[in-house]
């Protein structure tokens, strides 16, 4: 067991020369080595997913799952923190479709890494033989302590985890007429009025939620819903957060036309003072532009605040929308977006500041 640590941390020692150990904030993370993003295999076909979980504190855990629902987890040999743990995970899709998995790590602390989200095509084919083992494989639990090599060869961690499979359960969705096409969320979603993250919020939906699929777009990433449900009307979801079932079929459809770019319109906003600042004060003439959030990181799902202050200007926009001059408004970004603050000054210029949000596992 001494000789197996001593090699798991040779291999931290590798890896802290071509990435840091752990993440934002003291958090560990997750590197996806293998496979690549958007890999294809057939139904029977067992897939390797190879991670290297890394963290300062150590790494106790990593757990593994596939369309949302445990798959499969490892610990450290002997139950003793690493700053470096490489694991081999194995899945056998037994569905056909997009699979999403997901890979976390858990430090002595008990920090969580941000999710490492992994997207599978898996296509219908001949089943692959499975191959035999003689060694007893427990799902969750290391099979065997890796074999005495040089420090610095890949020493991986292998474990055979349950295959996680959605199966769906009654609902408006997945019941009515048989084999209709629906989609299962795997987070948090924005439901948006055409595919692509450049046209407008329209709706959400929660993670689990499930919804009708009636056509897709050009490219395949994009899924045309039936929003609010029961409605008739459409949105568009990406198809990168989402698993959907007996879409095989599901017909190409003409996307709407993009929304127009937004064009700054001269209406006068009364400015509203700022309590406590004098006519005197205001007499200057000194031009206040402030801009900022309360986070510029969030994950999927969260929110957070801008503020400005804007004082002695003609008129003040926020994204193309006259606003006062001192505001508060909360944003839920679903994905990556950059707020404009545009200022027309008295002189008949203009000044933009912009605020960007950086949304994590946004579609």
């Amino acid at each position: 067991m001494k000789k197996v640590m001593l090699v798991l941390l040779a291999i931290a020692v590798v890896a802290s020369g071509c990435a840091s150990i752990g993440g934002s904030a003291g958090r560990p993370r997750v590197v996806v080595d293998s496979p690549t993003h958007g890999a294809r295999v057939r139904i029977g076909q067992t897939l390797s997913i190879t991670v290297t979980a890394l963290g300062k504190k150590g790494i106790k855990r990593v757990v593994m799952s596939v369309d949302g629902k445990p798959a499969g987890a490892a610990n450290t040999p002997g139950g003793k923190a690493v700053k470096a743990l490489p694991v081999v995970f194995k899945w056998t899709p037994t569905s056909p479709g997009m699979h999403v998995i997901t890979v976390k790590a858990y430090d002595v602390a008990g920090k969580e890494s941000d999710p490492a989200i992994l997207q599978v095509s898996v296509d219908v084919g001949t089943v692959v033989a499975q191959p035999t083992s003689s060694s007893v494989q427990v799902p969750g639990m290391l099979t065997s302590a890796p074999t005495k090599r040089a420090a610095s060869s890949p020493v991986s961690a292998v474990i055979t985890p349950k295959v996680a499979r959605v199966t769906p359960s009654g609902s408006a969705a997945g019941s009515g007429k048989g084999n209709r096409p629906y989609l299962v969320t795997l987070v948090n979603l924005n439901v948006r009025s055409g595919p692509g993250t450049d046209y407008p919020v329209v709706g959400r939906l929660s993670q689990g939620e499930r919804a009708l699929i009636n056509g897709k777009s050009v490219d395949g990433s994009w899924w045309r819903i039936e929003f609010p449900a029961g409605t008739g009307a459409y949105g568009w979801v990406s198809a990168y957060y989402v698993t959907p079932h007996n879409a095989d079929n599901v017909p190409v459809v003409q996307a709407p036309l993009p929304p127009p770019t937004p064009t700054w319109t001269p209406s006068h906003v009364p400015l509203t003072p700022r309590p406590g600042v004098t006519g005197e004060t205001e007499a200057r003439g000194r031009v206040v532009i402030k801009f900022a959030a309360d986070k510029t990181s969030l994950q999927v799902g969260q929110c957070t605040d801008l503020h400005w202050l804007v004082d002695n200007v003609s008129a003040v926009y926020l994204d193309g929308a006259g606003v006062t001059g001192h505001g508060d408004k909360r944003v839920c970004p679903g994905s990556t977006t950059t707020y404009t603050l545009h200022v027309v000054k008295r002189d008949g210029s203009s000044e933009d500041r912009r605020v960007t949000i950086t949304v994590v596992g946004s579609p």
